[in-house]
């Protein structure tokens, strides 16, 4: 009578370990897609506003320089990225000369300078719709966003951590 009767508390164990298993999986998996994630432009706004202290105005100021930005950036990265394939594309000579991988690189920096200093002139060129009062605080959260944006294998580097 004990063996039947400890038999059915090791499966009502089981069956509540199952079910608690089941419902934390459930949760889980459930609240990754609830949460949607920011875009770039909303994080910056959300930054701006915030963090900064952006008025409307400056928001919108702020999503005119941005779309302009990247109506700029997107031939800039395009032309980098076929740059890159050109000089990768060496890999299938038998014996590519240092000058002509040399040469290549060349390419590839001019073009990277490029970028970083349209980049560079994006963010200055926001930095004038700041107030006085503001710019300190826009320059500690650029700063944070541009370290983001130099190593973003780094979790959150971007995002509120110095």
């Amino acid at each position: 009578m004990t063996y039947i009767r400890n038999n059915k508390i090791l499966v009502f164990i089981i069956v509540i370990l199952l079910l608690s298993n089941v419902g934390l999986l459930f949760f889980f998996l459930r609240g990754e897609k609830e949460k949607p994630k920011k875009s770039p432009r909303e994080y910056m706004i959300e930054k701006l506003k915030n963090d900064v202290g952006f008025s409307d105005t400056q928001v919108a100021r702020y999503v005119q320089l941005a779309d302009k930005h990247k109506a700029n950036m997107k031939p800039l990265f395009d032309d980098i990225h076929e740059a890159k394939e050109e000089y990768y594309k060496l890999l299938q000579l038998p014996a590519p000369s240092d000058s002509l991988q040399q040469g290549y690189l060349v390419q590839v920096g001019k073009k990277q300078q490029i970028i970083d200093s349209t980049i560079f002139a994006h963010f200055f060129a926001l930095k004038q719709v700041c107030t006085p009062e503001q710019l300190p605080r826009y320059d500690t959260v650029i700063q944070r966003v541009l370290k983001g944006m130099i190593n973003p294998s780094k979790k959150g580097s971007g995002k509120d951590h110095k």
